[in-house]
């Protein structure tokens, strides 16, 4: 009965103990049939040597599936085992006091006690269930309020080394977690280790246990290490042997993310009450530790937003975005808690201190461009695209991309290679690239759009002054011609000579003001190429010093471009007439190639080269600005590249420069390559032809009128004069009454009330079919309407009196 009655606190087999010859009783059982044996219980005096003599005795009864009792006898003590079911069984030791003695006893106590003893285990370990579903219940909930107010990785640590001691007797205890920067093994938390044992530990972890269990997934659960040579720990001379061990891995969201174990110096130290254990307190650290890397992750990504938001705000505010770029970079540095972070442009542009670094080559910023996940990342331990021998560290690179151009890189490394960058990296550093990218479209949008309203007033400038300018030039170009034709003086006919080559040059510098007026370059003209630069050249050639020579390479003879020849050719006169200026008063090469472009964008490239003196940084970038000269006054009128910047971006092209102080220029131009029918140049007649045709004079500038006149008399025409539009009309009436129609229609465009190009309209309302030639001193932008209006032919002045003469007779001749 005092089996039976025996309190769960109060083990049930020591009424064992009451037998004289008794000195120590245990209780095994064989959980489901699996190998190995589990102690229920225990009464009596205890010993290493008895623990192991008592469980190996159960084993082997486990093992022999016998009912029957087993005796193992020494000189003075005696060992029975004594099965009482298929799963348990109790062992006792007792002395010997007679031979026959435990022979006796185990008979005695199976035929008496078997029941008892059953009843009473299974009563006690039911008591013990309960009591223990109590306890654990009360555990999870004080785990749980634990584990939620842990802070950080290593307050997790030292939690889970707290419940474990809580949980389990033990000596030694490890929680292993993956730095997700680093990838290392990190020991947060530990139970007996001293301070060198615990980093030795760290050191060496991914070689033993810890490792081992992350990189397979599976449990390891020693019984013994010296009989299990592959599991004996790899670590330095401990203070103590280690004789069994436990490690689960810890697992988060589906990914082991750290191990957790347990070390004894006992044999056998750990059951499948310990693996169980384990596993329940690895989900929790899991569990906590998901949720500590969220907050980290969130930690991170609010800083680097903050510092990003900090960069967009420098730049916004800078004058210049280069300005920014250094502080931006030390943003970058300190959200990401990097050692280094750079900025590399494609043109060769540098910001960041490169300290004992490798300079970044093109090649590298190649790669990240061509990168297709936005950016390269890597630890250092392979090559990096571009660099011989570094970064040896890990680094993150990101494109800088403007207006779906790549401009170039943001480049950030660390320390050494222990840290990990992925994909959310390259995110997090494209917040700073696209703020840098932003702030760059936008300068070059207000660059281009304060351009654009220079050059518009600029073009109305030209176009109000252009007018007035012809209307002057005209006359004097017409009887400078004139006198000179009749003149037998020498003297006199050096002087006319002078007149008509400033009108000449006047008219140049009008027609020059007009390029930036006019709104169209493109024609439907197919100008061939090669033989506009050969022209240009041979017309160069002659005003150019002999100290400085040209040479020209033609590699492409077929292409062509869409637009007027004289536009095309003064790019390449001006672009000349600018390496002449860049060479001065020194010897000098100028180099002029056209050549396809060696990539896929279909373009031919103009390149104009010289070896002059170089333009400075300070102001390449005012270069294309109308009346930006850096020649003496009075030397030129800073419109000649200003006149190439605007045809060739009329063109589609683009103008690239390259320049040193000291070493020179190049021009590049790039035009959309064609390969179309060409166009053949006007030829000038060698002998101004003349006719007796009637033509009518319309203009309300007398002077002009007069001089139109007495150029179109000159020719061998009748001329009509009418001050007007009104007055035009009634001239054109009357000599139709009369019977002497008017055969073609000169008309000035600008004038008071009505203009040329209502004029032109009327008379093609009125029936009247021959030519009708509108003359202006503006630019081309009214050339769509008048053409609409129904003109033939719209010439500018000044014009000379062998290009009047050759227009009215192709014009007269083609009605005929």
């Amino acid at each position: 009965m005092a089996i039976i009655d025996a309190d769960v606190d109060t083990d049930c087999l020591d009424p064992l103990l009451a037998h004289p010859d008794i000195v120590a009783a245990a209780a095994w059982t064989r959980p489901g049939g699996e190998d190995g044996v589990g102690r229920l219980l225990y009464a009596g005096p205890r010993s290493h040597d008895h623990d192991g003599t008592f469980r190996s005795v159960a084993g082997s009864m486990f093992e022999s599936h016998t009912m029957d009792s087993t005796v193992e006898s020494t000189p003075a003590e005696a060992t029975l085992g004594i099965r009482l079911d298929d799963t348990t069984l109790i062992t006792v030791r007792l002395r010997k006091t007679r031979l026959d003695a435990p022979t006796a006893l185990a008979a005695a106590i199976s035929a008496h006690l078997r029941a008892p003893l059953l009843a009473a285990i299974r009563g006690h370990e039911l008591r013990r269930l309960g009591r223990d579903l109590a306890h654990h219940q009360e555990l999870e909930r004080r785990i749980a309020e634990r584990l939620s107010f842990i802070p950080d990785t290593e307050a997790l640590g030292l939690a889970i080394e707290e419940l474990a001691a809580t949980i389990f007797e033990i000596e030694f205890a490890g929680i292993y977690f993956l730095d997700p920067a680093t990838r290392n093994l990190r020991l947060v938390g530990n139970k007996g280790l001293e301070d060198w044992e615990i980093a030795d530990a760290e050191r060496t972890a991914w070689d033993r246990h810890p490792g081992r269990v992350i990189r397979t997934g599976e449990l390891v659960h020693v019984h013994d290490t010296h009989d299990d040579p592959d599991n004996r720990s790899s670590t330095s001379a401990r203070r103590v042997d280690i004789r069994s061990r436990c490690y689960l891995p810890v697992k988060a969201d589906g990914e082991i993310v750290g191990a957790l174990g347990l070390a004894s110096s006992r044999v056998g130290a750990f059951d499948q009450r310990h693996v169980e254990g384990l596993d329940f307190l690895g989900g929790l650290a899991g569990l906590t530790w998901l949720r500590l890397q969220e907050e980290t992750r969130r930690r991170r990504r609010d800083r680097i937003l903050v510092a990003a938001g900090d960069a967009a705000d420098l730049l916004l505010e800078a004058r210049d975005w280069r300005d920014s770029i250094p502080r931006v970079l030390e943003l970058i540095e300190s959200s990401f808690q990097s050692e280094l972070a750079r900025f590399a442009s494609l043109d060769g542009l540098r910001f960041g201190r490169d300290d004992e670094r490798a300079s970044i080559p093109s090649s590298f910023i190649d790669a990240v461009v061509a990168s297709a996940s936005g950016g390269l990342v890597g630890d250092g331990s392979r090559p990096v695209p571009g660099f011989d021998s570094g970064p040896e560290t890990s680094y993150v690179a990101v494109p800088i991309v403007v207006r779906d151009t790549p401009r170039g890189i943001l480049l950030v490394e660390d320390v050494n290679r222990i840290r990990v960058h992925d994909q959310s990296s390259i995110a997090a550093l494209r917040n700073f690239a696209e703020s840098i990218a932003s702030t760059m479209a936008r300068e070059e949008l207000e660059n281009e759009l304060v351009h654009a309203q220079r050059m518009e007033a600029v073009g109305l400038l030209a176009g109000g002054i252009a007018h007035d300018f012809n209307n002057l030039l005209w006359p004097i170009m017409v009887h400078a011609t004139t006198l000179a034709d009749g003149e037998t003086d020498e003297r006199r006919m050096h002087m006319l000579d002078d007149v008509q080559l400033a009108a000449r040059r006047g008219a140049e510098l009008v027609d020059q003001i007009l390029f930036l007026s006019r709104r169209r370059v493109i024609t439907d003209q197919e100008t061939p190429l090669c033989d506009l630069v050969r022209e240009a050249l041979d017309l160069l050639r002659p005003s150019t010093p002999d100290r400085i020579r040209i040479e020209s390479t033609i590699e492409d003879e077929t292409a062509t471009v869409r637009g007027d020849r004289t536009a095309v050719t003064r790019v390449i006169q001006n672009l000349v007439s600018n390496a002449r200026h860049a060479i001065g008063e020194a010897d000098g090469v100028i180099k002029v190639s056209l050549r396809p472009s060696n990539d896929d964008r279909g373009e031919v490239l103009l390149v104009v080269e010289d070896d002059g003196e170089g333009i400075p940084e300070a102001i390449r970038q005012n270069l294309f600005d109308p009346y930006f000269s850096t020649r003496q006054s009075g030397r030129g009128t800073g419109l000649g590249l200003t006149i190439v910047h605007r045809v060739v971006t009329e063109l589609g092209g683009e103008i690239e420069v390259d320049s040193e102080p000291g070493t020179g220029t190049k021009f590049t131009v790039r035009l959309p390559r064609r390969e179309g029918l060409v166009t053949p140049a006007p030829r000038t007649p060698k002998k101004t032809p003349t006719g007796t045709e009637r033509i009518l004079l319309v203009d309300d500038d007398q002077m002009v009128l007069q001089t139109s006149r007495a150029l179109v008399s000159s020719l061998g025409y009748e001329t009509v004069v009418a001050p007007g539009v009104d007055e035009g009309l009634l001239a054109f009436e009357e000599r139709m009454t009369a019977g002497s129609p008017i055969e073609l229609v000169l008309t000035d465009l600008t004038m008071p009330g009505r203009n040329g190009i209502e004029l032109i309209r009327d008379l093609r309302g009125r029936g009247f079919e021959g030519p009708l030639v509108l003359i202006t001193g503006f630019g081309d932008e009214s050339a769509a309407a008048a053409t609409e209006a129904g003109a033939d032919r719209i010439l500018r002045k000044p014009i000379s009196r062998e290009e009047l003469g050759a227009c009215i007779r192709s014009l007269l001749d083609a009605t005929k």
